[in-house]
């Protein structure tokens, strides 16, 4: 398979899904289409489809959001537990959102196809989340938070109020989120917040000596998501991806706010070995939740990179005892 055949996937996606905002509530049109294609892309890549419906009690009274669920059967029975895949794809109300979360989206998708046939041993399961962008003060994530819920079978509450019981009988190998993966950026443009700089020195150090060029991605994990991570990084390498540094916390430590505005919170919370792979979104990209956000600035030869190493990576680990 010709790399150049994958950037042309992925750029077609992306292009295919910022023609228009895609937020639920102001712009329902554009975020129907959405779903459809996202469905569309999803079987015919030979995954099994279905649509999670939730609600949203915001402000104004209850709203409804929609995940798309796929799945690539492995040939174990059901009996051992899965890998994740997840990204995003509503917008902000006014963005095309191209790099947020568009890039995401054309990466899980193509590494459906990549994964498509393989023979693995655990599902895979894909999810193109609902409602990331629907964050209040106190809340958000609604479709991530939804699918947690129902992974750990409960009937109501919240994931970020699950009990140890309800966290344990949570199945799944390891999750992995796709955040805006899309965006790089000559030297001096990327910047690191001086927490981030305390908690990471190594990726501060590795950033610095490469004059703060926004040309990487960083997969940020806690506890048990070190390995995969790790895994994550050394297949971006040897597949010709994006370099990736990981950005692990120890589980005992609160992770600070600005690691907690994606959807590998609620896993996070629900005791799951989860990575969010990310350009660091406004730490890079000055098109962040703005109608600039759209296909002529990303890089998709980063976004066909990283399908690749992810495509590796998950195989790995739905093939590994």
């Amino acid at each position: 398979m010709m790399m150049s055949d994958q950037r042309r996937r992925v750029e077609e996606v992306v292009r295919a899904l910022a023609a228009s905002p895609r937020h639920g509530e102001t712009s329902p049109e554009g975020h129907a289409r959405a779903l459809a294609l996202i469905e569309d892309w999803l079987q015919d890549a030979g995954c099994a489809v279905s649509r999670q419906a939730f609600e949203m009690p915001v402000e104004a009274g209850r709203r409804s959001g929609v995940n798309v669920v796929a799945k690539l059967k492995g040939d174990s029975g059901g009996e051992s537990s899965s890998v994740i895949i997840g990204a995003h794809f509503d917008t902000r109300p006014n963005s095309p959102g191209a790099d947020d979360n568009a890039s995401g989206v054309a990466a899980m998708v193509e590494c459906a196809r990549a994964l498509a046939g393989r023979g693995l041993r655990r599902d895979v399961v894909l999810v193109a989340f609902d409602a990331e962008e629907r964050q209040g003060q106190s809340h958000g994530l609604w479709g991530s938070d939804a699918f947690v819920r129902s992974l750990a079978g409960a009937a109501s509450g919240n994931a970020h109020r699950r009990s140890a019981q309800d966290r344990q009988s949570v199945q799944v190998r390891a999750a992995f989120v796709l955040e805006m993966v899309g965006f790089s950026s000559q030297k001096g443009t990327q910047k690191i917040p001086l927490p981030m700089r305390a908690l990471f020195p190594a990726a501060g150090w590795s950033v610095m000596r490469r004059g703060y060029a926004g040309d990487f991605l960083v997969a940020v994990t806690r506890g048990r998501g070190k390995r995969v991570a790790r895994a994550l990084a050394r297949h971006s390498s040897r597949v010709g991806g994006p370099e990736v540094l990981t950005l692990g916390l120890p589980a005992w430590l609160p992770p600070p706010p600005d690691l907690l505005r994606s959807d590998h919170a609620p896993f996070w919370q629900a005791g799951v070995p989860a990575v969010m792979i990310g350009d660091t979104a406004n730490f890079r990209n000055p098109n962040y939740h703005l109608p600039s956000d759209t296909p002529e600035t990303l890089d998709y030869e980063m976004v066909a990179g990283v399908a690749r190493a992810l495509a590796e990576t998950v195989s790995e680990l739905s093939t590994e005892r």
